[in-house]
């Protein structure tokens, strides 16, 4: 184990409410693992205040990038396509948590099931999730390494807008018995191509890749 702490968790240790969170962090500090349950505790309480935008991953607290203007531009007008095609019974929930069983990233975009009153005591989990979208620039290894993670809880797809090589990969079936769990497909479309947009087994229209990039 190292023998200093991290920045980061030394930033979160000065904002802890009581004891019962600094304890947490002292336990294998250099890893700073928590269960699901443990992080959105800790977020109840305010304790990563000050810290700016964090999500769990693999027990792992990770820091969200700051957009830069291509990234807000490439999230709006995906989010525009999307919510124009995407018929009822679905919603398109904009950098809210999932709660998957080891995780609680915050994706740019998720097409979830049902409405958003839906989910007034409980956060979206890996079966209402339809389809997962990441903005891509700075971010590019932590997402393609989210892969795993939505391939281990069957997130049914995943999609990366990659800013840097102006394309869309699209991961597809996944296999979460495999070791490492993984996406038996990778599509990869480029400008001027155009991506069906399929929804619980249901194309419900088409997005091209011109109308996502910046």
């Amino acid at each position: 184990m190292m023998n200093r702490k991290s920045p980061l968790i030394e930033a979160t240790m000065s904002t802890l409410v009581n004891d019962t969170d600094r304890r947490l962090i002292e336990h294998e500090y250099a890893a700073a693992r928590f269960t699901v349950d443990e992080y959105f505790g800790m977020v109840s309480r305010d304790a990563f205040a000050g810290l700016g935008r964090l999500e769990l991953l693999e027990g792992v607290l990770v820091r969200k990038m700051t957009k830069n203007p291509p990234h807000r531009v490439a999230l709006g007008k995906t989010e525009r396509g999307l919510r124009a095609i995407i018929g009822s019974g679905w919603h398109l929930a904009n950098q809210e948590p999932i709660r998957l069983s080891a995780s609680a990233p915050e994706p740019d975009l998720a097409v979830v099931r049902g409405e958003i009153e839906d989910y007034l005591e409980r956060h979206p989990g890996a079966a209402d999730v339809g389809l997962v979208v990441e903005v891509a620039d700075e971010s590019l290894q932590t997402d393609h390494r989210k892969a795993t993670t939505y391939a281990a809880e069957g997130v049914q797809q995943y999609w990366i807008v990659n800013l840097p090589d102006r394309c869309v990969e699209a991961f597809l079936n996944p296999d979460s018995t495999s070791d490492p769990p993984h996406y038996v497909e990778r599509k990869v479309y480029r400008d001027g191509d155009s991506i069906p947009v399929v929804i619980d087994d249901t194309e419900v229209g088409v997005l091209q890749v011109a109308d996502m990039l910046p």
